[in-house]
């Protein structure tokens, strides 16, 4: 079994994956070991180093500044796909960066908003699994005229609307296996 198990790989041009393969792959990680996922971050962070220098280069060799810009934000776009990949910890991490424009340049922190109101979400399906599991019992034997489309998705979980004993509510749900994908990160934090 490779150490680096599944690790982030992006391609130039791909889009970065929908709510559903993040809601696997951050399920998936979770369950990996400290090492291996201590290897997928090690190996995305360098591969983050190289794509970030690549405009310092362009600069040195006196490339036109829209050059220039364009290789910042295909950086960027790879660093906050791979952040989106890397799971919940990695997108907070994101969300922090991308508030500091007195330390990145504009390309960065542009792109990086995205992951403050535009983390992708998952199916209506997958929520309705997700709180029947917590609660126990069938969805549809609590709500009503559940709302497929989440109102807001965000990294740790998404909103929808469904009806309760006759009233509308609005149901908060937490991704799964937050809980597992946090411990492993916070196990490598502390090493």
């Amino acid at each position: 079994d490779d150490v680096f198990g599944d690790t982030v790989v992006l391609e130039e041009g791909v889009p970065p994956p929908t709510g559903e393969v993040l809601e696997r792959g951050w399920e998936r990680r979770g369950n990996s070991s400290a090492l291996r996922r201590n290897a997928e971050v090690w190996k995305f962070a360098l591969k983050c180093v190289f794509k970030a220098l690549k405009p310092r280069k362009l600069a040195k060799k006196g490339a036109p500044e829209e050059e220039i810009d364009a290789a910042r934000t295909a950086a960027a776009t790879y660093i906050r796909d791979g952040l989106l990949e890397l799971g919940p910890t990695f997108v907070k991490l994101g969300q922090v960066v991308s508030t500091r424009t007195d330390v990145l340049p504009k390309e960065y922190t542009d792109v990086l908003k995205s992951l403050q109101d535009e983390v992708p979400g998952f199916s209506g399906r997958r929520a309705k699994e997700i709180v029947s599991k917590e609660l126990g019992v069938p969805f549809d034997e609590v709500f009503q005229d559940f709302s497929p489309e989440p109102l807001k998705a965000a990294s740790l979980g998404q909103v929808h609307t469904a009806t309760y004993k006759g009233k509308q509510v609005a149901i908060k749900v937490q991704r799964a296996g937050l809980k597992e994908l946090f411990d492993v990160d916070l196990k490598n934090l502390k090493k």
